[in-house]
């Protein structure tokens, strides 16, 4: 990649979990948690599966994930609104 190149950041899918695991682990371990890929992998592909949060990625080159974002939907009881929050990580 050259220096004028930017990252590709696209919406993460199921089939893209390998490229995400790393990422996500390395962002608990930053939160003092043990490395556990493992608990990394089943949290995300439950998440993508249930459709409980969306997961943005970002790659240098089809195969170098370098940052992800994931958004998990909520809902205002009082407005008929629904809000996101999200983690970030690069």
């Amino acid at each position: 990649m050259s220096e004028n190149d930017q990252p590709v950041v696209r919406q993460a899918s199921v089939a893209d979990i390998e490229l995400l695991v790393p990422l996500f682990d390395a962002y608990r371990q930053f939160y003092r948690q043990p490395s556990n890929t493992d608990l990394a992998r089943q949290f995300l592909r439950d998440r993508l599966v249930l459709n409980q949060s969306i997961v943005w990625l970002a790659l240098e080159g089809p195969m170098s994930a370098v940052g992800f974002t994931q958004l998990f939907p909520s809902f205002r009881p009082f407005q008929r609104l629904q809000v996101s929050s999200s983690t970030i990580c690069s």
